[in-house]
């Protein structure tokens, strides 16, 4: 236990203690006959007898001395004051109207006091682990405000992201969610959560505009004259083709002035015989559908990673703007009391791995153009949305400051960190500081898909397989074994071939 010191504030309070607290423990202050629930954000010891040591000599005489001596340590505690407990119980915080007097007790929350908080009752809140300083204390989080406002997971390499968005993934679809992850580096296709549904994007070139074919097809930005010849040649006729790839050569050949021996229109058409041979099988003219690939009520990993960067960005793109279109279309009309022929008639969230390549603060994309409207108008449509990324300081502070739920784990850089603070309205300095403290599957949870902000021990998903790293030294020892068994096996067939008696057939 301890008691208030100094000046507290309504929003802070310094505290002596008989021990030391742990930084993230929750804390219960005594405030006029109510009970104050604060966080610990700073935890210090002092030694009186060591805190103007000299020299290391000096030190070393006091050491025996000091380790006997409880009155000569001092623990204190920096408290973020977060509301009245009942009030939090009842889910509506209530900041105290007055600091807390100084001399008022302080001491640990108990889990009677923290469970109600944690853990409400209700199928929109999924279990994600639990309280870091306080493992007998789940922690859940709000599946409807993670879809309706979206949510941010970043950390270094390593650290557990893809742990939390199968996670996620699991709790939402076992409640028959639509879950779309869009996986760049093959990073989930080894998920195994009932129902999934494991899919290649695929594209068909007659449903893309004249701008994402030519993504597609790897032009540079500033490739205007071809784009230009792209987008002319690209007509209705040569959309409703029976042959869509003939049609589109034929018809880029013919136009302009002696065409044929443009050197534009030749690079033109290099780069749709190229896209067409490295990428047949994904740009498909003859799929009906590709949005019929995507099961609704399931989890669906949607692999990019056989598209170059470009091209990726470009699928994104694509499945990005139909699932929008698709739920405006079935919003409207359940407004209007009217059937509609859609896909998705329930919710959708999408997952952006890699989301500094996709939605980058440095150049726009068209994936970061589809993020930036999902995360205006995605509410409304019942569109949600999860960026997931390694380096925070790449991504565009807009799209990322309109995230409105964080799971923040191990982070280093403060160019990292100073985006987390600037981009959460609920994550401070104090609480960000801890991030490169955090171990392996800690988090940061912040934002509105959790009562209070919480320092979580999230639970580690048995059906996600992939994403360790691989072991170079036990790959190299099998590689070599398999190579030692292959020599072995040509020497004993050419000993056989040199015992065999001539005149024997081969």
């Amino acid at each position: 236990m301890g008691y208030v010191t100094g000046e507290p504030t309504s929003a802070r309070a310094e505290a002596i203690t008989s021990e030391p607290f742990a930084v993230g423990e929750y804390v219960i202050v005594d405030h006029s006959g109510s009970r104050v629930l604060g966080m610990v954000e700073e935890s210090t010891i002092r030694s009186a007898t060591l805190s103007d040591v000299p020299n290391f000599e000096h030190a070393n005489e006091l050491v025996g001395i000091v380790r006997g001596n409880t009155r000569d340590k001092r623990h204190t505690a920096s408290v973020s004051l977060v509301g009245s407990l009942e009030a939090i119980r009842r889910g509506r915080p209530e900041m105290p109207a007055v600091p807390p007097l100084p001399g008022s007790e302080v001491r640990v929350a108990g889990a009677g006091d923290l469970r109600p908080v944690f853990a409400p009752d209700g199928a929109g809140w999924a279990r994600v682990g639990t309280l870091l300083r306080a493992r007998d204390v789940d922690v859940r989080v709000n599946l409807d405000k993670a879809v309706s406002r979206h949510v941010a997971i970043l950390a270094m390499t390593g650290m557990g992201k893809s742990n939390t968005v199968s996670l996620l993934t699991r709790e939402m679809a076992s409640r028959g969610g639509t879950v779309i992850i869009f996986d760049y580096h093959g990073e989930y296709s080894s998920l195994r959560i009932p129902g999934i549904n494991m899919l290649d994007a695929k594209i068909n070139p007659r449903r893309l505009g004249s701008e994402e074919l030519a993504e597609m097809l790897d032009f540079r930005a500033n490739a205007d004259k071809q784009r230009a010849v792209l987008s002319r040649a690209l007509t209705n006729d040569v959309r409703k083709a029976k042959d869509f790839w003939k049609a589109l050569i034929d018809s880029i050949r013919v136009s302009g002035d002696d065409a044929k021996k443009s050197p534009v229109i030749s690079r033109v058409v290099e780069k749709v015989e190229y896209a067409i041979k490295r990428m047949g099988d994904m740009l498909d003219p003859e799929i009906d559908d590709p949005m019929a690939l995507i099961k609704p009520g399931r989890a669906n990993v949607l692999g990019t990673s056989e598209f170059g960067e470009k091209q990726a960005n470009a699928a994104i793109a694509f499945y990005m703007r139909n699932v929008l279109e698709d739920r405006k279309e079935a919003t409207i009309a359940a407004r209007r009391g009217r059937a509609a022929d859609v896909r998705f008639e329930a919710p959708v969230f999408m997952v952006i791995e890699e989301a500094h390549v996709f939605v980058p603060k440095d150049r726009d994309t068209g994936a970061k153009d589809m993020a930036a409207k999902i995360a205006r108008e995605g509410r409304k449509f019942g569109v949600g949305m999860c960026i997931v990324s390694q380096r925070p300081r790449a991504l565009d502070l807009a799209v990322l400051s309109q995230m409105s739920s964080f799971a923040v784990m191990r982070m280093i850089q403060q160019d990292d960190q100073r985006q987390v603070e600037a981009a959460s309205e609920s994550a401070g300095k104090a609480l960000v500081t801890q991030l490169s403290s955090l171990n392996v599957g800690e988090a940061v949870l912040t934002g509105q898909w959790i009562p209070l902000n919480a320092m979580v021990s999230v639970d580690e998903v048995p059906e996600k397989e992939s994403g360790a790293d691989q072991s170079a030294t036990s790959d190299w020892a099998a590689a070599a074994k398999k190579r030692s068994a292959g020599v072995e096996r040509v020497g004993e067939m050419v000993q056989r071939d040199k015992l065999r008696p001539r005149g024997d057939a081969a």
